[in-house]
């Protein structure tokens, strides 16, 4: 079973909130973008999301 956390994370990324990436069906989060984003105050604003091609 899954814990609370896991399943808000699970959440953002589905509603894009948080930075993240995918790259086939893994979800992938960049170290610096994520503090970036947490020192600005984790706002829940839609967030870019970046793919690699």
């Amino acid at each position: 079973m899954r814990n609370i956390i896991s399943e808000a994370l699970v959440r953002m990324v589905r509603s894009n909130l948080i930075p993240h990436f995918r790259i086939g069906t893994h979800v992938l989060f960049n170290k610096d973008t994520v503090l970036q984003w947490v020192e600005n105050g984790g706002t829940t604003q839609k967030s870019i999301v970046k793919t690699l091609d």
